[in-house]
Protein backbone atom coordinates (compact mmCIF):
# COMPACT_ATOMS: atom_id res chain seq x y z
CA UNK A 1 0.00 0.00 0.00
CA UNK A 2 1.57 3.38 -0.92
CA UNK A 3 2.27 5.88 1.58
CA UNK A 4 0.38 9.35 1.95
CA UNK A 5 2.26 12.25 0.70
CA UNK A 6 2.94 15.07 3.50
CA UNK A 7 0.30 17.09 1.27
CA UNK A 8 -2.29 14.20 1.96
CA UNK A 9 -1.64 13.38 5.82
CA UNK A 10 -1.60 17.60 6.02
CA UNK A 11 -5.07 18.02 4.28
CA UNK A 12 -6.59 14.47 6.42
CA UNK A 13 -5.18 16.92 9.67
CA UNK A 14 -6.88 19.66 8.86
CA UNK A 15 -9.93 18.29 7.62
CA UNK A 16 -10.18 16.65 11.49
CA UNK A 17 -9.39 19.55 13.03
CA UNK A 18 -12.22 21.33 11.18
CA UNK A 19 -14.86 18.62 12.58
CA UNK A 20 -13.42 18.74 15.88
CA UNK A 21 -14.43 22.45 15.60
CA UNK A 22 -17.47 21.77 14.24
CA UNK A 23 -18.28 19.40 17.08
CA UNK A 24 -16.98 21.97 19.78
CA UNK A 25 -18.91 24.46 17.97
CA UNK A 26 -22.19 21.83 18.01
CA UNK A 27 -21.93 21.30 21.88
CA UNK A 28 -21.59 24.81 23.00
CA UNK A 29 -24.54 25.82 21.15
CA UNK A 30 -26.38 22.53 22.39
CA UNK A 31 -25.21 23.99 26.03
CA UNK A 32 -26.28 27.18 25.36
CA UNK A 33 -29.82 26.18 24.36
CA UNK A 34 -30.41 24.20 27.13
CA UNK A 35 -29.64 27.20 29.50
CA UNK A 36 -31.96 28.79 27.72
CA UNK A 37 -34.28 26.47 27.57
CA UNK A 38 -33.25 26.44 31.14
CA UNK A 39 -33.90 30.24 32.33
CA UNK A 40 -37.11 30.38 30.12
CA UNK A 41 -38.53 27.72 32.72
CA UNK A 42 -37.51 29.58 35.39
CA UNK A 43 -38.65 32.86 33.97
CA UNK A 44 -42.54 31.27 33.08
CA UNK A 45 -42.25 30.27 37.00
CA UNK A 46 -41.55 33.50 38.11
CA UNK A 47 -44.51 34.94 36.11
CA UNK A 48 -46.92 32.61 36.95
CA UNK A 49 -46.14 32.79 40.71
CA UNK A 50 -46.60 36.94 39.74
CA UNK A 51 -49.98 35.76 39.07
CA UNK A 52 -50.50 34.00 41.50
CA UNK A 53 -49.46 36.72 44.27
CA UNK A 54 -51.45 39.24 42.41
CA UNK A 55 -54.48 37.57 43.08
CA UNK A 56 -56.48 37.21 46.63
CA UNK A 57 -56.21 34.03 48.86
CA UNK A 58 -59.41 32.96 47.25
CA UNK A 59 -57.86 32.72 44.17
CA UNK A 60 -59.22 35.69 42.76
CA UNK A 61 -58.67 38.68 41.36
CA UNK A 62 -58.43 41.64 43.85
CA UNK A 63 -58.52 44.47 41.77
CA UNK A 64 -62.08 43.10 40.60
CA UNK A 65 -63.41 43.23 44.64
CA UNK A 66 -62.37 47.12 44.45
CA UNK A 67 -64.75 49.57 43.57
CA UNK A 68 -65.48 53.22 45.04
CA UNK A 69 -68.41 52.95 46.81
CA UNK A 70 -66.71 50.60 49.20
CA UNK A 71 -63.09 52.60 49.35
CA UNK A 72 -65.83 55.24 50.28
CA UNK A 73 -66.83 53.34 53.12
CA UNK A 74 -63.46 52.04 54.73
CA UNK A 75 -62.89 56.06 54.33
CA UNK A 76 -65.90 57.07 56.21
CA UNK A 77 -65.02 54.26 58.76
CA UNK A 78 -61.42 55.81 59.11
CA UNK A 79 -61.78 59.47 59.25
CA UNK A 80 -64.29 58.79 62.39
CA UNK A 81 -60.95 57.90 64.17
CA UNK A 82 -58.49 60.47 62.79
CA UNK A 83 -60.50 62.79 60.95
CA UNK A 84 -60.99 63.85 57.11
CA UNK A 85 -58.19 66.34 57.05
CA UNK A 86 -55.19 63.76 57.78
CA UNK A 87 -56.61 60.82 55.44
CA UNK A 88 -57.48 63.07 53.26
CA UNK A 89 -53.63 64.60 52.78
CA UNK A 90 -52.12 61.08 53.28
CA UNK A 91 -54.19 59.96 50.02
CA UNK A 92 -53.85 63.09 48.01
CA UNK A 93 -49.79 62.57 48.41
CA UNK A 94 -50.09 58.84 47.45
CA UNK A 95 -51.82 59.48 44.35
CA UNK A 96 -49.22 62.47 43.38
CA UNK A 97 -45.91 60.67 43.93
CA UNK A 98 -47.84 57.61 41.94
CA UNK A 99 -48.35 60.16 38.73
CA UNK A 100 -51.82 60.97 39.00
CA UNK A 101 -53.05 63.91 37.35
CA UNK A 102 -54.17 66.75 39.89
CA UNK A 103 -57.99 66.50 38.00
CA UNK A 104 -57.97 62.26 38.77
CA UNK A 105 -56.94 63.06 41.89
CA UNK A 106 -59.30 65.49 43.04
CA UNK A 107 -62.45 62.85 41.27
CA UNK A 108 -61.15 60.45 43.47
CA UNK A 109 -61.40 62.15 46.11
CA UNK A 110 -64.34 63.64 46.24
CA UNK A 111 -66.24 60.51 45.11
CA UNK A 112 -64.96 58.85 48.45
CA UNK A 113 -65.75 61.91 50.37
CA UNK A 114 -62.78 63.54 51.03
CA UNK A 115 -61.12 66.76 51.03
CA UNK A 116 -60.33 68.35 47.58
CA UNK A 117 -57.26 68.67 46.16
CA UNK A 118 -56.84 72.11 46.64
CA UNK A 119 -57.50 71.72 50.69
CA UNK A 120 -55.02 68.70 50.68
CA UNK A 121 -52.41 70.61 48.85
CA UNK A 122 -52.29 72.86 51.12
CA UNK A 123 -52.00 71.46 54.43
CA UNK A 124 -49.46 68.56 52.95
CA UNK A 125 -47.20 71.85 51.37
CA UNK A 126 -47.09 72.69 55.27
CA UNK A 127 -45.87 69.19 56.39
CA UNK A 128 -43.82 69.47 53.66
CA UNK A 129 -42.36 73.13 54.69
CA UNK A 130 -41.73 71.17 58.25
CA UNK A 131 -43.95 73.68 59.58
CA UNK A 132 -45.26 70.81 62.27
CA UNK A 133 -46.49 72.96 64.62
CA UNK A 134 -49.11 74.41 62.32
CA UNK A 135 -50.10 71.42 60.76
CA UNK A 136 -50.57 69.75 64.43
CA UNK A 137 -52.50 73.27 65.68
CA UNK A 138 -55.96 71.66 64.41
CA UNK A 139 -55.82 68.48 66.32
CA UNK A 140 -54.53 70.22 69.38
CA UNK A 141 -55.64 69.82 73.29
CA UNK A 142 -56.72 65.89 72.89
CA UNK A 143 -60.38 67.58 71.22
CA UNK A 144 -62.60 64.95 70.79
CA UNK A 145 -65.17 65.06 68.13
CA UNK A 146 -68.81 63.92 68.56
CA UNK A 147 -70.60 61.30 65.93
CA UNK A 148 -73.75 62.34 64.40
CA UNK A 149 -75.44 59.62 66.85
CA UNK A 150 -73.26 60.79 69.68
CA UNK A 151 -75.50 63.89 69.12
CA UNK A 152 -78.35 62.38 68.27
CA UNK A 153 -79.08 59.00 69.91
CA UNK A 154 -82.94 59.04 69.51
CA UNK A 155 -82.21 59.11 65.42
CA UNK A 156 -79.84 56.33 65.76
CA UNK A 157 -82.30 53.91 67.33
CA UNK A 158 -85.37 55.04 64.71
CA UNK A 159 -82.71 54.60 62.12
CA UNK A 160 -81.74 51.07 63.18
CA UNK A 161 -85.37 50.02 63.58
CA UNK A 162 -86.21 51.36 60.35
CA UNK A 163 -83.22 49.38 59.01
CA UNK A 164 -84.30 45.92 60.44
CA UNK A 165 -87.97 46.10 59.87
CA UNK A 166 -87.23 46.89 55.98
CA UNK A 167 -84.36 43.92 55.78
CA UNK A 168 -87.18 41.39 57.17
CA UNK A 169 -89.43 42.64 54.69
CA UNK A 170 -86.56 41.44 52.22
CA UNK A 171 -86.87 44.31 50.18
CA UNK A 172 -84.75 43.93 46.91
CA UNK A 173 -84.53 47.56 46.77
CA UNK A 174 -83.98 48.70 50.06
CA UNK A 175 -80.61 50.38 50.39
CA UNK A 176 -78.44 52.80 52.11
CA UNK A 177 -79.97 55.68 50.07
CA UNK A 178 -83.37 54.92 51.50
CA UNK A 179 -81.86 55.07 55.42
CA UNK A 180 -80.17 58.54 54.60
CA UNK A 181 -83.34 59.90 53.33
CA UNK A 182 -85.57 58.44 56.10
CA UNK A 183 -82.67 59.66 59.05
CA UNK A 184 -82.65 63.74 56.96
CA UNK A 185 -86.53 63.65 56.96
CA UNK A 186 -86.69 62.15 60.64
CA UNK A 187 -83.65 64.56 61.82
CA UNK A 188 -85.76 67.47 60.78
CA UNK A 189 -88.89 66.22 62.64
CA UNK A 190 -87.27 65.74 65.35
CA UNK A 191 -85.12 69.16 65.59
CA UNK A 192 -88.12 70.92 63.94
CA UNK A 193 -86.04 72.90 61.54
CA UNK A 194 -86.48 73.49 57.65
CA UNK A 195 -84.62 71.78 55.30
CA UNK A 196 -82.48 74.66 53.48
CA UNK A 197 -81.12 72.87 50.45
CA UNK A 198 -80.27 69.21 49.17
CA UNK A 199 -77.41 67.96 51.39
CA UNK A 200 -78.42 65.17 53.09
CA UNK A 201 -77.96 65.31 57.37
CA UNK A 202 -75.99 61.86 57.20
CA UNK A 203 -74.08 60.99 53.77
CA UNK A 204 -75.13 58.04 51.91
CA UNK A 205 -71.35 56.53 52.50
CA UNK A 206 -72.15 57.05 56.60
CA UNK A 207 -75.64 55.19 55.93
CA UNK A 208 -73.96 52.12 53.79
CA UNK A 209 -71.18 52.06 56.76
CA UNK A 210 -74.27 52.05 59.03
CA UNK A 211 -75.76 48.69 57.52
CA UNK A 212 -72.47 46.82 57.48
CA UNK A 213 -72.55 47.30 60.83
Amino acid sequence: MPQKSRRSFHSQFTISGLWEHQDESQLQVQELSAEEEKWASVMEVDDEKERNESKGVDGENFNLKLDLPMIGDLFEMCKSFCGPRNLSILIYTILRYLGLSWRRADDLLRSIGANTCETAHKWAEIFISGDIEIFQAEGRGGKHHESFFDVFPELEKAAKAFAIKSCSRKLADFTAVDLANFIDTTFYELTQTSKLNDTLVRSIESCRLDLRR
